[in-house]
């Protein structure tokens, strides 16, 4: 089971990295909801 971002982004603080940018990514034509992004993290 995939974690939600916001628990993905946390644990990734704890690493020592800062979220740096979200691109957009994948969503449903239908809906404007997204179904896949990803994240890019730098070391602090």
């Amino acid at each position: 089971m995939a974690s939600g971002w916001l628990e993905m982004i946390e644990r990734m603080n704890l690493q020592g990295f800062t979220l740096w940018a979200i691109p957009k990514g994948f969503t449903d034509p239908a809906t404007g909801r997204s179904l896949q992004v990803d994240e890019i993290f730098l070391r602090s």
